[in-house]
């Protein structure tokens, strides 16, 4: 059975690089007994380097 789950990626202001910021934001923020939405603006604020980016996956 597949779940979905979003995703964080980030891209690099500067240099345009992207990367995985979080692999799974739905378990992570229900790790740290937050609302999905409210850990992905604290992934925000604490990356400001990156232009964050949420995508629906299936895992």
């Amino acid at each position: 059975m597949k779940f979905k789950t979003r995703v964080a990626y980030g891209k690099h202001k500067q240099n345009g690089n992207v990367c995985v910021i979080c692999a799974d934001t739905v378990e992570a923020s229900l790790k740290n007994r937050m609302m999905v939405k409210d850990f992905e603006k604290q992934l925000a604020r604490n990356n400001p380097e990156y232009d964050l980016t949420f995508r629906i996956e299936e895992r």
